[in-house]
């Protein structure tokens, strides 16, 4: 049996141990809260960083297919517009360049020059249909030129080159109005609000 606790027994130098003990235990546990609550802080700061470093990743991936996009869509433009592929020179050109000490610098070369590194970068930040589209192009202004080039040269029916050249001009004006679709489904600026 076990004898009853008398209180005269307890000594103040017992009861402050108790009592500190029971402080210790007591503020040992505020801190453990504190702690569990400063870690789920933590982990959701964490989250909120992850979340805008994946935003920030796909807003690179964003600036990067939009320059070519925009690159192809430039170079279109210029042949739709002059009628030549940008960056090859004509035969007056040619010929002005035959003549002369310096040689005069292609129109268009620039846009020439960045629509092929569209087309190389296409490869990496696409789905492989938007390369083989622009490489489509680019074989087609390839026709192109070679038919205006031979221009009474290999043709003895003009009709038949004059054919050719709008044959081709009709596929490029296909691939220019189907660019945005070409473009479109990687271009969408809802991914970076998710």
């Amino acid at each position: 049996m076990i004898p009853e606790m008398k209180f005269a027994y307890l000594s103040w130098e017992a009861f402050a141990a108790m009592i500190t003990g029971a402080l210790a235990v007591y503020a040992a546990f505020r801190v453990g809260l504190k702690q569990v609550d400063i870690q789920n802080r933590q982990a959701k700061i964490q989250e909120r960083l992850s979340a805008i470093e994946e935003r920030k990743l796909r807003s690179d991936l964003f600036d990067r297919r939009i320059a070519v996009y925009e690159a192809s869509a430039k170079w279109f433009a210029y042949f739709l517009t002059t009628g030549q592929v940008a960056g090859r020179p004509t035969r007056a050109q040619k010929a002005l360049n035959s003549t002369s000490d310096k040689p005069r610098s292609v129109p268009g070369m620039d846009v020439s020059i960045a629509y092929l590194d569209a087309m190389l970068m296409s490869r990496f930040l696409f789905q492989p249909h938007v390369e083989r589209a622009l490489r489509a192009a680019w074989d087609a202004s390839e026709r192109w030129s070679e038919t205006a080039r031979r221009e009474g040269v290999s043709y003895n029916d003009e009709k038949q080159r004059q054919a050719r050249l709008a044959e081709t001009r009709k596929e490029m004006i296909l691939i220019y109005d189907s660019l945005v679709d070409i473009f479109a489904p990687e271009l969408q600026l809802g991914d970076l609000a998710d």
